[in-house]
């Protein structure tokens, strides 16, 4: 049986992206300008990390355990942010990897 494709998938995930974000004069939340990467001169609006940063069908084999991965990767990485914001990464080598494998799971996914 084959498994299901995903079709959003991520390319930059969303706890990176919220480190670039601002809250929004309109009181919408957390925004950022996003790139369109083929297009860089293209103007762009504001728009929230949940619609940024991922593609249409980007891993065609087994994208549900890339996204898994990819998954479990993010959520290591909302208490390695905080480490950073405390001046305190290393602190911990659970943030250390945490940052690491981030790092990594997106000089892959480029």
């Amino acid at each position: 049986m084959k498994a299901a494709q995903i079709r959003r998938q991520h390319l930059v995930s969303k706890v990176l992206l919220k480190q670039f974000t601002e809250a929004s004069s309109e009181g919408s939340g957390l925004q950022l300008r996003p790139v369109d990467v083929r297009n860089p001169e293209r103007r762009t609006k504001l728009a929230s990390p949940r619609t940024c940063g991922w593609a249409d069908t980007f891993v065609a084999f087994d994208s549900a355990s890339a996204e898994k991965l990819w998954d479990s990767v993010e959520t290591r990485a909302h208490a390695a942010f905080e480490a950073v914001r405390a001046g305190t990464p290393f602190a911990d080598p659970v943030h250390a990897e945490a940052l690491r494998d981030l790092v990594v799971l997106h000089y892959v996914r480029s």
